[in-house]
């Protein structure tokens, strides 16, 4: 137990160390953007325009911190294997965002030349561009784990047909052979064997006219949520 308490701060640390780097480089580029913003603007700096301007650039830095944030917790804990690792890792992001967020929303208490009514709006879109980035950062790690069931799934199922094949090749030498003889009653089964082992990885099947689809353990979790 204690070794795994261990490890599991070493990963943190490693976390930690990793992110601070990266989020001196971005902070840095973002300084640098938005010196030159200010520049191009000149004069307009005060109006709305010019506030916006500067205000996307703060809310693109976030963005940034928080893939790179996504990017190192991949390296060291690996790719989420299921929507719970993946709810592990979006709360573990959101405890940043939201801190960058609220240190944008403390920045323009501090800045006087942002009337009342334009400084709540902004309150407002930064809340709301916080939640948007989460919610784009979960999506992406969902579709993910979708992508890797999707290449696990295809690769387990190319060596079922190679090892299907191998076995039906058999059969039909020792059938030339006259080692054994294929009746239709047999090829009929070996068919079926067939059949019944390639039913699983399909999604969909469609039988008589009617189709059957396979539902998901995610999508069967879904509807025991509602229920």
């Amino acid at each position: 137990m204690a070794k795994r308490l261990s490890t599991t701060k070493e990963r943190e640390k490693r976390v930690s160390l990793k992110f601070e780097e990266q989020r001196t480089q971005i902070e840095g580029e973002c300084q640098k953007k938005l010196r030159k913003r200010q520049e191009e603007l000149g004069s307009r700096i005060h109006s709305g325009y010019g506030q916006g301007e500067l205000r996307r650039i703060q809310i693109e830095k976030v963005r940034e911190l928080a893939k790179a944030l996504v990017a190192i917790d991949i390296e060291v804990y690996g790719e989420p294997a299921n929507e719970k690792a993946v709810n592990s890792i979006v709360e573990r992001i959101k405890e940043h965002v939201d801190a960058h967020i609220e240190g944008l929303i403390n920045e323009l208490a501090l800045n006087q030349s942002i009337p009342a009514n334009s400084e709540q709006g902004y309150k407002r879109q930064f809340r709301e561009e916080g939640v948007g980035i989460i919610g784009n950062i979960r999506r992406d790690l969902l579709l993910l784990v979708y992508e890797r069931k999707r290449e696990n799934t295809l690769n387990y199922f190319q060596v079922i047909c190679w090892v299907v094949a191998f076995l039906l090749f058999i059969v039909l030498l020792l059938d030339i052979l006259k080692i054994v003889s294929m009746t239709p009653e047999r090829l009929a089964l070996v068919g079926g064997i067939v059949a019944l082992v390639i039913i699983p990885f399909a999604k969909k099947l469609r039988i008589l006219g009617v189709e059957f689809e396979r539902l998901s353990k995610d999508a069967s979790d879904k509807m025991e949520r509602q229920n």
